[in-house]
């Protein structure tokens, strides 16, 4: 785009109509056109790759295109009442939704009075915690606090890495789709850090 080569994994549009609306916040470009060449300005890591295709490849392909719902996407901010996180635990079917993604604040928190709700949501289908901020990773090990990484990833929540929330979305329907079980969308995800 715009003579640049990005990784998937990292580009995001984040101008709505300029010409240069792409670009990876935390990486930059993997290649640029010169002339009539590209040159090769790093190499992407490609184990989230490698790893998704581990999972994936055995599945049967008619089990792709069984719809058995959606997935969820949350958007967290200071001040969440968690009214949506009421109304999918409330529901038997989880409202249809096969799975959550939140769109959690900074490295990967959330505000402390939802941390029951999403450990009792994570106990009955996947939720996949990824950074609204659009740029690095989320943290591992830095936050003890209820609403902390430390916290939410001992609750049974799953951290995308660096992936950003749509991203993160993407990645677990495909999960989902495959019939991956919990542990190995963890580790596919975690490789995505």
């Amino acid at each position: 785009m715009l003579d640049q080569v990005w990784a998937a994994i990292d580009v995001a549009k984040t101008q709505t109509s300029r010409l240069d609306a792409f670009c990876s916040p935390s990486t930059g470009p993997v290649a640029t056109l010169v002339e009539d060449r590209v040159i090769p300005l790093m190499l992407p890591v490609r184990d989230w790759k490698r790893a998704l295709q581990r999972c994936v490849d055995s599945a049967p392909a008619a089990q792709f295109t069984n719809k058995s719902g959606p997935v969820a996407l949350l958007w967290l901010a200071l001040g969440e009442q968690g009214a949506l996180l009421d109304s999918l635990l409330s529901d038997r079917t989880h409202l249809g939704y096969r799975g959550v993604v939140l769109g959690a604040m900074g490295g990967g928190h959330v505000p402390e009075k939802l941390v029951n709700r999403l450990a009792d949501l994570a106990a009955r289908l996947p939720v996949v915690v990824a950074s609204r901020t659009g740029g690095g990773p989320l943290l591992r090990q830095t936050y003890e606090g209820p609403g902390s990484e430390l916290a939410l990833r001992s609750s049974g929540l799953i951290y995308a890495g660096r992936l950003p929330p749509l991203k993160a979305r993407l990645l677990l329907d495909l999960l989902l789709r495959a019939g991956i079980d919990r542990a190995e969308m963890s580790a596919v995800f975690d490789v995505c850090s």
